[in-house]
C-alpha cells in the first residue's frame, strides 16, 4: 500500500511540473534566467545562451534564447520562439 501512495504521489508531482502554454505567455523580453526557471521549470536541454523546452501543451518545442544588446549570450530573455507541432506529423497517417 505504501508504495502505491509514493508512486501516485511521484506521478502527481511529476505532471505538477510540465511547463504550459499559459507559462510561456508570463516569459517578458528582460527576464532573468531564474526568473524564466521559476515559472518554467528546469529545461530539457540548455546549450549555450538557448533552453529548450519540449512538449509544452500543444507547442512541439518553446526555446529561450539569452543574449544581450550586442548578440553575445547573457543572463535575460532576448526572444522566445514556439514551434507548433505538425499536424501532418500527429496522429493517424494519412
Amino acid at each position: 500500500m505504501r508504495r502505491i501512495i509514493i508512486i501516485a504521489l511521484s506521478a502527481i508531482f511529476l505532471t505538477g511540473c510540465a511547463a504550459t502554454e499559459a507559462d510561456v505567455d508570463r516569459i517578458e523580453i528582460g527576464m532573468t534566467q531564474d526568473q524564466v526557471r521559476q515559472i518554467m521549470g528546469k529545461p530539457n536541454l540548455a546549450k549555450d545562451d538557448v533552453w529548450i523546452y519540449h512538449d509544452v501543451g500543444e507547442l512541439d518545442n518553446v526555446h529561450i534564447i539569452f543574449k544581450d544588446k550586442s548578440g553575445e549570450p547573457a543572463d535575460r530573455v532576448a526572444d522566445v520562439v514556439r514551434f507548433a507541432r505538425d499536424p501532418q506529423m500527429v496522429g493517424e497517417p494519412k
